[in-house]
Order: structure tokens, then sequence, then C-alpha cells
């Protein structure tokens, strides 16, 4: 098993709503191809570099994720055909993995998931303390 990671933009004036729809479609496309997710995080809203499709910022979401060639193909096909998606980038990690191993590791960051809008990200230490980046 493979890991992989895709990060895609959505349109700046997209709802909440219509993103957490968009995030839970590529979840379940994750998961129904037998892929393992290991986590789907929001980056942030940030200005572009240059105009994509007369936007000029973008919702920035980061997933992670293990699986094999077929997984990753439908994921780009999916945001290939998505309207509100104007970018993605999909690059693997890692190749052959034990992949309970690899979900441990992950979960044993301890990441807590940002709130919609938020910029900023907070890790729990392993003493408690908590940690913004």
């Amino acid at each position: 098993m493979r890991e992989y990671e895709a990060v895609y933009i959505l349109k700046g004036n997209i709802e909440a709503a219509a993103a957490e729809k968009i995030g839970e479609k590529i979840k379940d496309l994750i998961v129904n191809q037998k892929g393992i997710l290991l986590g789907h995080r929001y980056l942030g809203k940030k200005t572009l570099a240059y105009r994509i499709e007369k936007e000029t910022r973008g919702n920035y979401y980061l997933v992670s994720f293990l699986g094999e060639g077929p997984v990753l193909a439908e994921l780009e096909r999916i945001l290939r055909y998505t309207e509100e998606v104007i970018r993605f980038l999909s690059v693997k990690v890692a190749e052959e993995i034990d992949a309970k191993k690899r979900k441990e590791e992950f979960d044993a960051k301890k990441i807590i998931e940002p709130a919609f809008g938020s910029d900023s990200r907070v890790e729990i230490e392993e003493g408690g303390s908590r940690e913004a980046r």
C-alpha cells in the first residue's frame, strides 16, 4: 500500500456547506475504494499567486490517505470534474508501507482539526501543553 497526499483549492466564495459536502465526497470515495483516510484538513483561505478562473482567493485543503493506484486515479477524476475545485495536486509520499503502523503514527500526532475558516492548527504535546502553528 502507498501513502498519498493531495492538496486541492476550492473557489474563494464557496459556502461552508458546499465545501463540507465536497470534503465528505472525497472521504467517502477513499473509503469506498478500499483506501485508508489518514486525515483531511482545512489549511485556510489564501490569496492565489495568480488569477485562476477569475478567482483571486482560494480555500486550501489537504487530504492524506493510504491506497493503491485506482484510489488516486478516481480521486483525481472527481477533483477534475468538480466545478468548485480550481486546482489540485497529488503526490506519492511513500511506497510499500505498513498501513496499520502508519495509521497509528498519524493518529499519535494528535492534531486538532481547525474549524472552517481558521488559519491555525493546534498540536497537543505529550505533556499536555498546546502549541499553535
